[in-house]
């Protein structure tokens, strides 16, 4: 009988080990960045550059990128042209 209480105990030690994490005090993902609107882009002189959806929406060289556009469901940016030369 005691063989029999010996495995039992290994089996449970063995099974114990291995604890789910509690989803109440698993971290939480990081907030996305606040976007702004198709018309805020345009109000700050910018032009709104949706994403095509291969992710790699950004502003052609030379422009400035003003931030993240609501656009969608890829997004979009903000690109301002660049400053003219005088």
């Amino acid at each position: 009988m005691s063989n029999h209480l010996i495995a039992f105990v290994l089996t449970v030690a063995a099974c114990g080990g291995s604890k789910q994490p509690d989803p109440q005090t698993a971290p939480a993902p990081p907030a996305p960045a606040s976007a702004m609107m198709p018309d805020e882009c345009t109000a700050k002189g910018g032009e709104v550059r949706g994403d095509i959806g291969d992710g790699k929406v950004a502003c052609a060289a030379g422009e400035t990128d003003l931030g993240r556009v609501n656009q969608g469901i890829e997004g979009a940016v903000c690109c301002a042209p660049p400053a003219p030369t005088h």
